[in-house]
C-alpha cells in the first residue's frame, strides 16, 4: 500500500479533499466538528483507537474498587478462620 504523498492520483485526492472542505463550510459547527473528530479517529492506529475507547476507564477508581473488593474479601476470611478457631 502506497502513501498518499507517492500516489499517481494525489492531485485527483487534494481537489475532493477541497470541495470537501467547501461543502464543510455549508455545514453547522457542531456538526462539522462532528465530522472532523470522526476523520481523526478513523486516521488512528489500531493501538490509538483501543486507548481512545479505554480512556474513560483509566482512572484511579479503576484500581481503588478492585482492590477494596480484595481487601475486604480476604478480612472477611480471616475474621471468619479467627471466629471458628475462637469458638472450637
Amino acid at each position: 500500500m502506497t502513501l498518499l504523498k507517492d500516489s499517481s492520483h494525489w492531485k485527483a485526492y487534494k481537489e475532493r479533499y477541497e470541495q470537501t472542505w467547501l461543502k464543510l463550510q455549508d455545514y453547522e459547527e457542531e456538526k462539522a466538528a462532528k465530522l472532523l473528530d470522526q476523520m481523526d479517529y478513523e486516521m488512528l492506529s489500531v493501538n490509538q483507537k483501543i486507548r481512545q475507547k479505554l480512556r474513560p476507564f483509566n482512572t484511579k477508581l479503576l484500581w481503588i474498587i478492585p482492590a477494596c473488593v480484595i481487601s475486604s474479601m480476604s478480612l472477611l476470611y480471616v475474621l471468619i478462620v479467627w471466629v471458628a478457631l475462637i469458638i472450637e
